[in-house]
């Protein structure tokens, strides 16, 4: 049986094999661009997210924090001091982390405004992002556009108001990863 077999020429011509390759780089051509298009799908979404835990773990529960701290110092929720820092302060997004820092170690004291024309001193021992150990991570995009960082905006009184992407380009949906 083996022999009848080897007599037909079963092997493959070379014909079929430029054939087979041809296909097989058709395919790859093909499924190239939409592993770019995963790949920066999975980069945006690590961004949106890291974008997300800072803003709300980190500079929203500053906020919070400063706030429960008022709250112990005056414990009547209708005192004019905490109706002052909650609206004021917290609501209208002027409290703010001092620095980037702050945000992942322990503030010592701190003097927050508690009316037009008085401060109380508060101190904050708790971490509210996981420190870093060169900084912050890597932007997502970095590999891609060697420029993209992290952006601070500072408010004019002080204080981390936004932490937001620079230098990512845009996005699959259109928009600049910039505003994000």
């Amino acid at each position: 049986m083996f022999a009848r077999l080897a007599r037909r020429g079963t092997g493959l011509s070379l014909i079929e094999v430029i054939v087979v390759m041809a296909v097989i780089a058709l395919l790859s051509t093909a499924a190239y661009p939409v592993a770019q298009i995963y790949r920066q799908r999975e980069k945006e979404r690590r961004l949106r997210e890291m974008l997300y835990v800072i803003r709300q773990n980190g500079i929203q529960a500053y906020r919070l924090r400063v706030l429960g701290h008022i709250r112990q110092l005056y414990p009547s929720a209708t005192s004019p001091e905490y109706l002052y820092v909650a609206s004021y302060g917290v609501d209208a997004g002027n409290i703010n982390p001092p620095t980037v820092a702050s945000l992942y170690n322990p503030i010592g004291p701190l003097q927050v405004s508690i009316s037009p024309t008085a401060t109380a001193t508060i101190t904050i021992n708790s971490r509210f992002i996981r420190p870093f150990t060169n900084n912050w991570p890597p932007h997502p995009f970095v590999s891609w556009y060697p420029a993209a960082t992290w952006a601070y905006d500072f408010q004019k009184s002080g204080g981390v108001k936004n932490i937001r992407s620079q230098g990512a380009g845009l996005g699959l949906d259109g928009t600049d990863t910039n505003n994000w």
